[in-house]
């Protein structure tokens, strides 16, 4: 595998300085000492586009203190630090590592008191196996908070993790971006290897599987690549969407999905948006829907709840009931917002001040007050009842007349669209119909548009009425 073109890769990738001089400058850097290879590293990612200021902060507060069986031994101040860094920037960090040393350096984040034997860096043929993909130790299904969003999504997970390639293969989770998607990849990994000990799991994320098929092509290693691919237990393909248009990676991927199959090895992916709306290649796409598709969506409010308290709990952070509930009731879009207020919350709290619920609105001014106000489910019935000539009442009944059906799938795709309910909360709102029912006048809505004028001009009138009336 060619280490420095997969390098290059990332670091394009951040946009930050040129490549070139951003390698040239952290090789010269990096001798042998942890110091020195810490630096360079933290350089690397700061230049490189990688670390915004608050994660370059985190990371000012490190330092490294030796090697502990070959691993790079960095000391944070407290448990939190660790916990963000392993779940924000340690694959960042383990490749700005192999960029800088030339080879794979296995790292560990502590707040004990760390080895202090310095020897050299580890040549490369002398580094232990690489991490399993860079499995993240912070995200297993102990950590994972299920409610009514994401619970066939988790099922599903810990069932391929148990019992893997025997049922739900493929599976094809799909979702928002920060609802836990990656999170569940990562959690089925640690199963299975728990379950099935030995078994060769990888995780990757679409860049990823691109960087080392391109790094093959380079080499001219592809059955290398081949050979590492499709001789796997488990395959955690993330992003799968990024592929679509790449000719030469769909064709690549075809055939590792193909063999894997055909092994009963388990094949877990994930993507944005379902199957069908990927644009990747039609035979891929048979091949995804073949098995099952689970969607997550942004979760509920108990579900929000009970992410906040186990994460504010795993923190050590304690917030006044009130201010917990005003981040439960506006921080709605997606978990990473919840982690965002509690970060910056964290933080103000280090610095010894109290909180109250009117400092905490103005600490979160910038992560809450940014999401656009929405539209109530009521105004958007109302409003497309009036356009369609019908009472309010027939859109959450039971009648089905062709005229009230329609009406009512262009109100469910509104409020997809205009709010940040669940595909499972629409329902209730609609007559206590199911989240199935919501999926499918969504697409049906959207396929109407497609190929009814009139039909894509009611929804775009009535979505700029609506989104007027804020």
């Amino acid at each position: 595998m060619c280490r420095p073109v997969r390098g290059v890769a990332w670091a394009e990738s951040r946009g930050g300085e040129p490549v070139d001089n951003l390698l040239t400058t952290a090789r010269a850097s990096a001798t042998q000492s942890p110091e020195s290879l810490w630096a360079a590293c933290v350089d690397l990612l700061y230049r490189g586009g990688a670390l915004g200021p608050g994660a370059f902060a985190l990371l000012s507060s490190a330092h490294p203190s030796g090697y502990d069986n070959g691993a790079l031994v960095i000391v944070l101040p407290s448990d939190f630090h660790v916990q963000w860094i392993e779940s924000h920037n340690k694959d960042d960090i383990l490749r700005a590592l192999e960029v800088v040393a030339g080879a794979r350096v296995p790292l560990r984040l502590t707040t004990g008191t760390a080895p202090v034997e310095t020897p050299a860096v580890p040549e490369p043929d002398m580094l232990p196996p690489p991490a399993v993909g860079f499995l993240n130790d912070a995200f297993t299904f102990d950590s994972f908070v299920v409610g009514k969003s994401n619970e066939l999504a988790h099922a599903a997970c810990v069932t391929v993790a148990k019992n893997p390639g025997t049922y739900y293969n493929p599976l094809f989770i799909y979702g928002g971006t920060g609802l836990g998607k990656t999170h569940l990849l990562h959690a089925i990994g640690h199963l299975l290897m728990r379950h099935h000990p030995g078994a060769t799991v990888r995780y990757v994320s679409s860049e990823d599987f691109t960087n080392d098929l391109v790094s093959a092509i380079y080499q001219n290693t592809p059955h290398e690549f081949r050979k590492r691919y499709r001789s796997l237990k488990l395959l955690l393909i993330d992003d799968i969407h990024f592929i679509a248009r790449k000719d030469s990676m769909q064709e690549e991927f075809f055939h590792t999905f193909n063999t894997l199959h055909r092994k009963k090895s388990q094949i877990v992916i994930t993507s944005d948006r379902p199957p069908h709306e990927t644009k990747l290649e039609q035979r891929l796409i048979s091949r995804f829907e073949s098995g099952l598709i689970a969607d997550i969506q942004p979760p509920e409010f108990e579900t929000r709840a009970a992410i906040l308290y186990k994460k504010t709990a795993m923190m050590g952070l304690s917030c006044p009931p009130e201010v917990m509930t005003f981040i439960i009731n506006n921080a709605s879009r997606n978990v990473r917002q919840i982690e965002g207020c509690l970060v910056r919350l964290a933080a103000h709290a280090a610095l010894g001040k109290d909180l109250d619920l009117a400092e905490a609105k103005r600490i979160l001014a910038d992560i809450i007050q940014s999401t656009p106000a929405t539209v109530s489910v009521e105004e958007i019935i109302r409003a497309t009842a009036s356009a369609t000539g019908l009472q309010a009442g027939a859109l959450t009944s039971k009648r089905r007349t062709m005229q009230i059906a329609q009406a009512r799938q262009v109100a469910m795709y509104l409020t997809r669209s205009l709010t940040s309910l669940s595909t499972t909360d629409i329902g209730r709102y609609f007559g206590g119909r199911d989240h199935s029912t919501v999926i499918h006048a969504c697409a049906q809505v959207r396929h109407l548009m497609e190929t009814r004028a009139g039909i894509k001009s009611l929804v775009e009138t009535l979505e700029e009425t609506l989104r007027n009336t804020r």
